[in-house]
């Protein structure tokens, strides 16, 4: 009697189930309280062509979860715990809270795991752990391990030459592509191991080097000919068809010696016109080859 009443909200049932609720951690100093955005370049197969694809990550303070959006294959939904794992491994902090990844343009389908490496990049650069200056004018393209090494992947030249047409000036991929990657002109490749030295790259406490070009000029023209030999067209068709699927020589035990001679002499050069290409030309050829 006497004492002082209870406020109202005491009162109130759902009060005593306050302690089980969810109340995520502050987002830290120099973070919009709700939400922070950030945005990776990267690029997708269509069929043997590349396409860029624009990774946009979304934390907010919501309960813990990652939803990938933007027509994505199993391969890129799957991504999920690649990148979760790879962030731990090499001693980052995994975001607690709500993380949204839209792969645009959503109205593409992103199929493969090189995806990997810049939604990696995109939720680190949300939480506030990369520099987003540092993103601009790169590309990201890699599977990713567990244990965070770069796997390497199918159609990285043709993925590169399509970031590099859509403005970008450097690309990061497996040391494994850096060769094949290497062959595009006027964008520097960077090959790293794992994600950690990229992350380091981006920061600034370490670097990465560019992967030069390979030279192209000092190359010698075949001396031979199909011309010169006459008839065995099943031999020469033979020829066509492997250079066509990527391969340098068809030659069998089984042939007759004038059959096997004119797989001696048909290189790829004397019937597909590599020297007199221009270098663009070339690309466009080589690419699907590699795809």
């Amino acid at each position: 009697m006497g004492g002082r009443a209870p406020p109202l909200w005491a009162l109130s049932p759902s009060f005593y189930f306050l302690k089980n609720v969810y109340v995520p951690p502050p987002l830290g100093p120099g973070k919009v309280q709700g939400q922070s955005l950030s945005r990776v370049r990267s690029a997708a197969l269509s069929g043997v062509d590349g396409v860029c694809v624009e990774i946009e990550v979304r934390i907010s303070s919501q309960l813990p979860r990652i939803d990938i959006v933007g027509l994505p294959e199993a391969a890129v939904r799957e991504s999920a715990a690649r990148v979760r794992a790879a962030i731990s491994t090499i001693g980052e902090k995994f975001p607690d809270r709500r993380i949204t990844v839209n792969l645009a343009p959503a109205g593409l389908k992103k199929s493969g795991a090189g995806l990997d490496l810049p939604i990696a990049v995109g939720i680190l650069a949300a939480a506030g752990a990369i520099d987003h200056r540092a993103l601009e004018h790169c590309a990201f393209m890699a599977e990713l391990a567990l244990d965070g090494r770069l796997r390497p992947m199918r159609g990285t030249l043709a993925l590169v030459i399509a970031t590099r047409d859509d403005g970008c000036t450097s690309a990061f991929v497996a040391e494994e592509n850096a060769a094949e990657a290497a062959v595009a002109p006027d964008i520097a490749i960077h090959g790293a191991k794992d994600l950690g030295l990229i992350l380091a790259h981006l920061r600034g406490t370490s670097s990465i080097e560019v992967r030069k070009s390979p030279d192209f000029e000092d190359r010698v023209p075949s001396t031979h000919c199909l011309s010169d030999v006459r008839g065995q067209q099943a031999a020469k068709r033979a020829l066509e068809v492997a250079a066509a699927g990527g391969r340098t020589r068809c030659c069998s035990a089984g042939l007759p010696v004038r059959a096997r001679r004119c797989s001696r002499a048909g290189s790829r050069d004397c019937f597909l016109p590599c020297n007199s290409m221009k270098p663009s030309m070339s690309l466009e050829f080589t690419a699907p080859l590699v795809s």
